[in-house]
């Protein structure tokens, strides 16, 4: 069925100054025909000028008509899309997100476009949604993102392109680890994980020396996700960081990786004075390297 528009009546002022209830369809974003006028309203030249003009200033108008688009659902989208360059941030924000659950090829592009929006609301908001929506095509445009001049616009485009596994974003998240910012930096140690970028490891390594704990604590997590082996030595000392999120993650990590050489430091970590989950979490490490050696030599 073709896409008819929605109907909404609106009051205008027309040329003897007096405002007049009008019902106007609207097919696209400002775009209308008229569909009834009191016969009693002056109201033509209002209705083909000054309305148009009228429009780009109405905040509450929009909200009512983008509500009703987003209720239309698919048969809407294009004029959905129109609003997300609407003049108004606020309006293209929820734009953004009425299309969010629209199941249509469209709507990737044109959220990813918003990457480029003047307001890093909006920005961070596309992000979050192409997150949410999973489609490849929105790769190259989060790519750019990740030079943002936000670091929540960079650290949500790393986790986007973890979700999405394109290996083509490998090179850039690897840059996103001498990062200013440790959730942008942490992230990108993630995404790396995410998508099994085994060349990250030597980087995923030096990050484990990171000031900042969230980074650290990433970065463990996303070698024992990796499991080459080179990693051992530099994630021992881990188990006696400071932070105790760090020292648990490091001794999963170690269990995972499944070599002998770690046992001595987990036996230290299971003893650890302060976290009963460090303590158990480096046992269970132990009896995992175990199981594994075991299975080896069988």
């Amino acid at each position: 069925m073709a896409w008819d528009g929605v109907e909404l009546e609106v009051e205008v002022t027309c040329a003897d100054n007096r405002r007049y209830p009008v019902r106007l369809r609207f097919t696209g974003w400002g775009e209308y025909t008229v569909v009834h006028v009191p016969e009693s309203a002056p109201c033509a030249d209002s209705l083909q000028q000054e309305f148009s003009k009228a429009f780009r200033r109405n905040t509450p108008l929009k909200l009512m008509l983008l509500e009703m688009f987003r209720e239309a659902g698919a048969p809407a989208v294009d004029a959905l899309i129109q609003a997300t360059e609407d003049n108004n941030a606020r309006i293209r924000r929820l734009a953004c997100r009425a299309l969010e659950a629209l199941d249509e090829p469209r709507v990737v592009p044109a959220i990813a476009r918003r990457l480029g929006d003047s307001s890093k609301a909006i920005r961070q908001t596309a992000c979050k949604i192409l997150i949410q929506i999973g489609d490849q095509r929105a790769v190259p445009a989060l790519i750019h993102a990740l030079d943002d001049p936000d670091s929540e616009v960079r650290a949500l485009a790393c986790e986007a392109l973890g979700a999405l596994d394109d290996p083509q974003a490998a090179d850039a998240l690897l840059r996103k680890l001498d990062d200013d910012a440790p959730k942008v930096r942490g992230m990108a140690c993630w995404a790396l994980g995410a998508l099994g970028c085994l060349q990250a490891v030597p980087s995923l390594i030096q990050r484990l020396k990171d000031r900042d704990w969230y980074v650290r604590w990433v970065a463990a997590d996303a070698l024992g996700v990796l499991g080459d082996p080179q990693a051992v030595p530099a994630l021992i000392p881990r188990v006696r960081d400071w932070v105790h999120a760090v020292r648990l993650t490091a001794c999963e990590a170690l269990g995972a990786l499944g070599d002998p050489r770690a046992i001595p430091a987990l036996q230290r970590a299971a003893q650890d004075d302060v976290s009963s989950d460090v303590r158990q979490k480096a046992r269970d490490a132990i009896d995992q390297i175990r199981q594994h050696t075991q299975s080896r030599r069988v």
